[in-house]
């Protein structure tokens, strides 16, 4: 996922002021963003980042996959570097692509251009220029615009300017209101805040004054005073002339404590909306509206910073309800006025009840990571948070490159822990960005429908077991279905176990990605359940009618085997229960009144498998009546090895039966044992009336068998968990 990283570096500061000290810029983001970065020392680790043996200077760092031509922005501070370790310590598979933000606005819009067009899909910047346009878009919004309009993310801090909820705001906002003339100040009428028609700062600082005229040609001219603390006089002014093809901008760059800064309108101007800016210091009259320009336009993402460590107080902090935005960390709203090609969104109000007001910030994301650039470690700020949010992003597009970047945002604000005042707050946004939240929305779970056929209608108790978590069995009747919900996105097996009498005819099951695959032999599905999606499987089971030539359905009162059968017959070995032969010690049976020919066969219906029997199935061509020792031919199936084998047993063998290859098969609750013995030497072996494989008797065998005939029955080894059901046989004819 390729994310774009842009800062500036000091060498490139926009519009130096020499009345900025050393202490007022402890990083160059600082400066150039005429932002005091509060950062704290001491501070927790909101995450750990890997170190790196070099990536100290602007553009160097080793997670940087690659810089954009001559945009390295060196030197510099290192904070380009800190930033990209942030975003591949969240997201190590990031492509990293980095660009420097100056040497002016033009050239900040036209790197962010650079950067899609070098396949960034995130791009995240921690800069700000002085001068951008507040109530328009200027060449960086629009870039901005552009590359959200060509499918990019982008993502901005949102500044540490301080905010109106915690007493630091730097900024006012509001309707020019006349507050009459001043003498030092002719021709015009100075704004008045209520009480008084001036603010002041509390430190030295840079100010600006806005207003919300299209920014190419405003002809109402307002202008910016300093005057002394006691008013009487002028000590510094902006008052550049706006007749029709100006810039509704002033700025004064270093306003004093105590100084009174004063707003005034000359006479043939229109009231309008104003933006009063003081870049060092908090103003004694404020309001909130901290954020600036591109940081907060219509397309994107303003990202406000939260400590992890301040709720908790334990690194790395997880955020809860309780938490809070940074005290220093810029609040909205955003004011807009114009669309960015200078056409009014409300023609003819330009005041507080006109324009569009844009929620800003978007969220707020962690801050005070720690980092391997000296300087950055912690790493705090909006400056932080917001490449731990791009990084966020980057996993959650990751889950699914086919999405939209309007599909992935709308993930990002489904994934946010609201904080402070409930819903949207002008401090934190719509909330923290979760990335746990995130990555379970990014990757939803889905769902498995489990639907049950008969044929005819009607049929029930058909049984089914599956490794879903949390549904390892059920069962179902004709017509039932069974709907698993909040799947977890992986392979999963559905098998059925169908009651005596049912064979399974169909099994399908409808994937949207056509991943699933089905085993009819083994009645399974077999269920590859991607992010959000139904798989929905049919069980289709036909009835099996008694066979022709059925001797005992077993359908009868509980109790004994009967007189129709002979040799283990007591019930400690057998015994009728529930209409089906329920198997004990188990042993040989042999239906004792029929004698049948030379080719012949039989078959019994393996109700429930024993899956621990080596043997249950069935005796052709018994010998002397129910010894098998006189000889006799076993087919049965191995539950174990899943798998059936034929042994023969001829008389004087005293238990030494010949053992045959055995074949692969599997059998499951419900189906047919079927064999016939040829006198051919031949012998058959069926499940559900379908031919599973043959064996031909050896020579000795052969001469034993071939021209006999026998009874037929029952053997099963070890198999005291089984039924059986639908036993019977009879003469092949020729």
């Amino acid at each position: 996922m390729p994310v774009g990283l842009t800062t500036i570096a000091a060498r490139t500061m926009a519009n130096p002021r020499p009345s900025m000290s050393a202490s007022a810029r402890p990083s160059e983001t600082c400066a150039l963003r005429r932002r005091c970065c509060s950062r704290r020392s001491g501070a927790a680790t909101g995450w750990r980042t890997r170190r790196f043996a070099t990536g100290v200077e602007a553009g160097s760092a080793a997670p940087i996959s690659s810089v954009l031509p001559g945009q390295n922005g060196r030197p510099g501070s290192g904070e380009d570097t800190a930033m990209s370790e942030i975003v591949h310590d969240i997201a190590p598979g990031a492509k990293i692509i980095f660009s420097t933000g100056g040497p002016s606005k033009a050239a900040f819009g036209d790197n962010i251009l650079a950067l899609r067009a070098a396949g960034a899909q995130i791009i995240v910047d921690d800069l700000t220029y002085g001068g951008e346009w507040q109530f328009q878009d200027d060449e960086i919004g629009q870039a901005v615009n552009q590359v959200v309009a060509s499918g990019a993310l982008y993502f901005s801090a949102a500044g540490n300017e301080g905010n109106f909820r915690a007493g630091t705001s730097r900024v006012w906002e509001g309707d020019f209101v006349n507050g009459g003339t001043n003498a030092l100040l002719p021709g015009g009428t100075v704004h008045s805040y209520g009480a008084q028609t001036y603010n002041r700062v509390s430190a030295n600082s840079y100010v600006s004054l806005q207003w919300s005229d299209e920014y190419t040609t405003s002809a109402n001219d307002y202008d910016l005073y300093v005057l002394s603390a006691d008013g009487t006089s002028v000590v510094n002014a902006s008052t550049n002339i706006q007749d029709g093809n100006d810039a509704p901008f002033e700025e004064i760059f270093a306003a004093q404590p105590d100084e009174r800064i004063v707003i005034f309108k000359s006479g043939t101007a229109a009231s309008r909306y104003l933006r009063l800016f003081a870049g060092e210091s908090p103003l004694a009259i404020a309001t909130p509206g901290e954020i600036i320009g591109h940081s907060a336009n219509f397309n994107a993402i303003a990202v406000g910073g939260a400590s992890a460590t301040d709720a908790v107080n334990t690194p790395p902090g997880y955020f809860t309800t309780a938490s809070q935005g940074e005290p220093f960390s810029s609040d909205g709203p955003r004011k807009m006025f114009y669309f960015e090609d200078g056409t009014p969104i409300t023609p003819g109000n330009f005041l507080a009840s006109g324009g569009q007001t844009l929620q800003q910030p978007i969220l707020t994301a962690g801050d005070c990571g720690v980092t391997s650039v000296p300087g950055f470690a912690p790493f705090c700020g909006t400056s932080a948070s917001a490449p731990a949010a791009a990084a966020i992003t980057a996993l959650v597009w990751s889950t699914n490159l086919t999405r939209t970047n309007t599909q992935v945002r709308a993930i990002l604000e489904a994934s946010l822990l609201d904080i402070q005042d409930p819903g949207f707050d002008v401090n934190t946004g719509k909330g923290i960005l979760m990335a746990d939240l995130a990555l379970a929305n990014a990757v939803p779970p889905g769902t498995i429908i489990i639907r049950k056929a008969t044929s005819p209608t009607g049929g029930t108790g058909f049984g089914f077991t599956s490794n879903v978590p949390g549904t390892t069995s059920f069962t179902l009747n004709d017509g039932e279905n069974r709907t698993i919900n909040s799947v977890v996105p992986g392979s999963y097996t559905v098998s059925e176990n169908a009651p005596s009498g049912y064979s399974l005819t169909g099994l399908s099951c409808t994937d949207p990605t056509n991943n699933s695959t089905v085993n009819v032999g083994t009645r399974t599905a077999t269920i590859n359940v991607a992010a959000g999606e139904t798989v929905d499987c049919t069980f289709t089971n036909t009835q099996i009618a008694p066979p022709a030539g059925a001797l005992d359905t077993f359908n009868r009162a509980n109790g004994s085997v009967g007189s129709n059968w002979e040799g283990l017959t007591g019930s400690v070995f057998y015994r009728i229960a529930g209409n089906k032969l329920d198997v004990q010690l188990g042993g040989p049976i042999v239906w004792k009144p029929s004698s049948f020919g030379t080719s012949q066969e039989a078959f019994v219906t393996l109700s429930t498998i024993d899956s621990g029997s080596r043997s249950q199935g069935l005796l052709l061509k018994v010998q002397t009546g129910s010894i098998p020792n006189s000889g006799a031919i076993s087919v049965v199936y191995d539950a174990r090895a899943r798998a059936v084998r034929v042994s023969a047993l001829r008389l004087g063998r005293n238990g030494n039966w010949t053992l045959y290859p055995s074949t692969a098969a599997t059998f499951a609750n419900g189906d047919r044992l079927g064999a016939r013995v040829l006198a051919s030497g031949t012998v058959e072996i069926y499940k559900n009336g379908t031919l599973v494989t043959t064996a031909t008797l050896t020579a000795t065998d052969q001469a034993f068998f071939n021209a006999k005939g026998g009874k037929i029955g029952i053997w099963t080894v070890a198999a005291p968990n089984a039924l059986l059901d639908d036993f019977g046989g009879g003469t092949l004819l020729p």
